[in-house]
């Protein structure tokens, strides 16, 4: 039991930045929350992941729009005792109306492309790979980019 109370701390902080608009005419930002998995239990490790649902990315652009994310880190950080680093891979989203999870990157991948101009949310769902044997104690998280850019 004691090992599952130091596994216990599980953290993903997300930074959103607006972006400069694409082209002279268009108007754009997006704004997202930091997002934070909370504590990891034992119910995560033994499902192989703790996993966020329907969280908001809020959108404004008068041109149709595609909204991308990447890592700033290489990966999530390393363990309390310095002897293992969480692989950035290890952390996937989705576009909320999709199936398939991506694999988070340190290049831009689409979260959602649009045609619909004005502003609104999309939602986004997110979620970290957990492995008894692997992960060890620690406190991981990573600073996201989140670009929005006319199509």
């Amino acid at each position: 039991m004691q090992r599952l109370i130091q596994l216990a701390c599980c953290v993903l902080a997300l930074l959103a930045i607006l972006s400069p608009p694409v082209s002279a005419t268009a108007a754009q930002s997006v704004v997202v929350q930091d997002i934070n998995f909370g504590t990891v239990d034992a119910d995560d490790f033994t499902a192989g992941a703790i996993a966020l649902s329907r969280e908001p990315v809020w959108w404004e652009s008068d041109t149709p729009w595609r909204i991308t994310v990447e890592s700033l880190d290489p990966n999530l950080g390393s363990s309390f005792d310095s002897g293992y680093i969480k692989p950035l891979g290890d952390l996937q989203f989705k576009f909320h109306a999709f199936s398939q999870w991506i694999t988070m990157q340190q290049h831009p991948q689409v979260l959602k492309d649009c045609y619909e101009t004005g502003s609104g949310t999309i939602y986004a769902d997110w979620r970290i790979q957990l492995d008894w044997a692997l992960d060890r104690p620690g406190q991981y998280g990573a600073e996201l980019l989140f670009t929005i850019s006319e199509l």
